[in-house]
């Protein structure tokens, strides 16, 4: 929290430049204590940058960036990603570099908007696939970072569906998607065709058991049904 402060009671002078990496999140069967997902407590803290990388280039752009900008960097990677082939890319070179508060999307649509990042954006992406083959042309929108975000470009995407679905592994009461909701909500309220939707985890803590942690943390098929439920409204 100090560090974060620093640019700012120092009229800028001074900010060091501190890169924290964060193991997160869950579907590992680490159980409450190994599962956390924290980025709603560090987005609220201002002079913090927050990313969330679900793919392999995308964490060398942002961790390339990271080191070269000044200021604490609050880099969380989804630990149930690290041994997944679906997570991989090709190696983007030497220069590849990602800005940060820029978001990417990731499926083209025209149906349905859904707003998500980290291992969640695979579930989205595995939803999308799946309505497609039932004729609904879903988005997937990956904001990569959180501190900053991305407001351009979500609201461009849910000013073409005119839905919206916010999707995070974290729980649903008091995470990320709640401040992305309310955006859409207030600039976005004439475009849509439906109320925002999100999806979150359980509000408990993540147990031991696999079975137990498939019921709280959200899974492929409750975005594929939210999504297909907002898209018939």
């Amino acid at each position: 929290i100090e560090c974060s402060h620093d640019y700012y009671r120092s009229n800028g002078q001074f900010a060091p430049n501190i890169v924290i990496r964060l193991a997160s999140g869950g579907y590992i069967g680490g159980g409450l204590y190994h599962s956390q997902n924290l980025e709603a407590i560090f987005t609220a803290l201002p002079g913090l940058r927050v990313v969330v990388p679900a793919f392999a280039d995308d964490a060398v752009g942002m961790l390339r960036a990271a080191f070269r900008n000044r200021g604490v960097t609050l880099f969380l990677e989804p630990k149930f990603l690290y041994n997944q082939f679906f997570a991989k890319s090709s190696n983007p070179g030497n220069n590849f570099y990602i800005p940060f508060g820029k978001a990417r999307v990731r499926h083209q649509g025209t149906d349905l908007s859904i707003i998500s990042y980290g291992t969640a954006v695979h579930w989205a992406m595995r939803a999308a696939s799946k309505l497609a083959d039932e004729g609904v042309s879903v988005e997937v929108v990956d904001l990569r970072s959180l501190a900053p975000w991305d407001k351009e470009t979500v609201v461009a995407s849910v000013r073409k569906t005119g839905r919206a679905l916010v999707v995070h592994e974290d729980k649903q009461t008091g995470g990320f998607g709640g401040e992305v909701a309310s955006y859409i909500a207030e600039h976005v309220f004439n475009y849509l065709d439906a109320p925002v939707s999100r999806l979150g985890s359980e509000d408990t803590p993540v147990p031991f058991s696999r079975i137990l942690e498939a019921a709280v943390l959200i899974q492929e098929s409750d975005v594929y049904e939210a999504a297909r439920k907002l898209a018939a409204y």
